[in-house]
């Protein structure tokens, strides 16, 4: 069956050079140096089954996968997997001069590896959801794709308009252009959140957090810049998207502090060098360590390492576990910063459930 697809028009500058929009984001520094809130959310926005089924693969399941133990934890092991290829395509955008064709098709083929033209430009037509068995919305044919993307790069790229409104229109512009196959929503959100990160560090948290809330919204804001940047930028959504956050990096950011301070007061008791507060912060983005694997540690001697670990059995920050997977394998696990990690991701879950 054939579907008219939408002849959708160039970015007009004017309306996003003269936006309205009224957001500022207020200087928000890292609760601890060796966690970044920006990168922690990436598992829900990583792939299309990270907020489904892989939404009940806990951190702890993450963490034993990605220090090497062998319990055939095939949903950690695919979800890992997905988060660090996300990561990639995120630090892409992140080092990159500018946003380029070449990049944007290298994102899409970081994130969509399953498809057959991954990291494409569509050579077919496509079409976004159904309703009443007709598509929600026919992006433009193939024939009008090179104009329009040029045209968004070049957008994307202008840095005579401010950074807020300039990626919002970039982000609804690409996805009504849905210029690959599949993936086009997590390319969309890798290329604004980076951008919007890179300019405003981490008082910028992803906007994803607000489709949760309301993702019929989403999409009917979006649908909006079809025909009216100025009524698209001037919906409320985005006030609202970056007042959440704002509140969600505070509560959050809270659990983290509060979580530190723990570690912190159970380590006051107790004599400790700088061996052992470098393992502290190596906690913070592995709380697990199994056969005294442990980045940052490599080269230090068995005793150095024995030594800063015991410490910190002692003061009661790493606990001892044995597995049940492989049978009688041991690990050593912070259970302070699982407890806060899980209160983050309870907040996420909340968010989408209400």
């Amino acid at each position: 069956m054939e579907y008219n697809s939408f002849n959708l028009a160039k970015i007009d500058r004017v309306p996003s050079t003269n936006s309205n929009i009224d957001i500022k984001l207020e200087a928000t520094p890292q609760p601890h140096p060796d966690f970044s809130l920006e990168y922690f959310l990436f598992r829900f926005w990583c792939g299309d089954s990270a907020l489904r089924e892989d939404r009940y693969v806990t951190r702890k399941r993450l963490a034993l996968q990605a220090v090497g133990v062998d319990n055939g934890d095939r949903d950690a092991l695919r979800l890992n997997n997905q988060i660090r290829a996300y990561q990639q395509a995120y630090e892409l955008v992140l080092n990159a001069d500018n946003v380029t064709l070449d990049l944007i098709c290298r994102i899409n083929g970081l994130v969509c590896t399953q498809h057959k033209e991954s990291g494409r430009i569509r050579s077919s037509q496509n079409f976004v959801g159904k309703r009443d068995n007709q598509p929600v919305y026919v992006p433009p044919s193939t024939g009008a794709l090179p104009d329009l993307v040029d045209d968004l790069i070049s957008y994307i790229n202008d840095d005579s308009i401010e950074a807020i409104p300039r990626m919002i229109v970039a982000h609804s512009q690409f996805l009504l252009i849905h210029p690959f196959q599949d993936g086009n929503g997590r390319t969309a959100r890798i290329i604004m959140d980076a951008m919007l990160y890179r300019t405003y560090g981490a008082s910028y948290l992803s906007l994803s957090l607000q489709r949760l809330d309301n993702n019929a919204r989403y999409i009917d804001t979006i649908q909006k810049f079809k025909t009216n940047i100025p009524k698209g930028l001037g919906d409320s959504y985005w006030a609202e998207g970056f007042s959440l956050i704002s509140s969600f990096k505070d509560e959050a950011n809270q659990i983290i502090k509060q979580a530190d301070l723990e570690i912190k007061g159970k380590l006051a008791f107790f004599d400790h060098d700088k061996d052992v507060l470098s393992l502290c912060r190596t906690l913070w983005q592995r709380p697990i360590i199994y056969q005294q694997d442990i980045p940052g540690c490599e080269f230090w001697t068995e005793g150095r390492l024995a030594k800063a670990v015991n410490t910190l059995v002692q003061a009661g920050i790493l606990s001892l576990r044995k597995l049940l997977k492989p049978e009688g394998e041991m690990i050593l696990e912070c259970p302070i910063i699982f407890k806060a990690w899980k209160k983050i991701d309870d907040m996420v879950l909340g968010i989408q459930e209400s």
